[in-house]
């Protein structure tokens, strides 16, 4: 992920009337800042019912993730408690000045896409 401070801040979204929720983003126990763009997703793993929000990152095993949108704004989440933040539930954006996670693949980024259009977000070329 980049950082506030090194980055030139991204054209995402198109000619399009939005809707934006606010969420609750979920501190990880480190200082850490998303990037407005960055696709959001609740992840609950499933043993223990736990729930986070946070930046999408394809699941492991015995934990399951939904897609909530993407971040309307940067949003810097403590290292403990947590942040709040609105996000689009429902807008046409460029996919690729989405942000993901690092590490995330190309063939995850797309079927991310694919699930983000079920729910209102609709990304394409600019």
């Amino acid at each position: 992920m980049q950082e506030i401070a090194s980055y030139k801040r991204r054209v995402f979204l198109k000619d399009h009337p939005v809707v934006t929720q606010r969420v609750t983003l979920s501190s990880t126990g480190a200082a850490r800042t998303l990037l407005a763009g960055t696709v959001i997703a609740s992840k609950t793993v499933t043993a223990t019912s736990t729930t986070t929000v946070g930046a999408y990152a394809k699941p492991g095993e015995g934990e399951s993730a939904a897609l909530l949108g993407v971040l309307a704004e940067d949003a810097a989440i403590p290292a403990e408690g947590d942040a709040y933040a609105l996000i689009y539930i429902h807008a046409a954006v460029i996919a690729s000045e989405l942000v993901w996670e690092d590490g995330l693949s190309a063939a995850d980024q797309q079927a991310a896409i694919l699930e983000l259009r079920k729910i209102g977000v609709f990304a394409g070329d600019a």
